[in-house]
């Protein structure tokens, strides 16, 4: 990880990306106070752009834009990246996984316990 220098982990982003194929084919119509109507023949979803959620829950739900949602921000030029929980960033992954649990004795090793 030390060697890689994106904000967000690449796993993030390899989902982001294929939410942003799905995305192409959805159109979103401004709402008002940052709400989005998200709609791809008959199917819509309601998108809250400053409250980073969508009726699907989908976004709620990972940490990561679902597809109505980055239509919404392909309309609007903004980076997607931007949106994605902090939980996902390569600073919090490093920092989870910067210390090592150190290994144990099996049971057969265990002192017994006396009730």
């Amino acid at each position: 990880m030390n060697n890689f220098h994106q904000d967000i982990c690449p796993a993030i982003l390899k989902k982001l990306e294929k939410a942003k194929d799905l995305c192409r084919w959805w159109h979103a119509s401004r709402g008002g106070n940052g709400m989005y109507s998200v709609t791809y023949g008959s199917e819509g979803f309601a998108v809250d752009i400053i409250e980073k959620t969508c009726t699907c829950n989908a976004w709620t739900l990972s940490g990561i834009p679902c597809h109505h949602a980055l239509a919404v921000m392909r309309e609007k030029n903004m980076e997607p990246t931007q949106f994605i929980y902090k939980c996902y960033s390569t600073t919090m992954l490093m920092q989870t996984y910067a210390y090592s649990l150190k290994p144990i004795n099996g049971p057969n090793l265990w002192p017994l316990c006396e009730d």
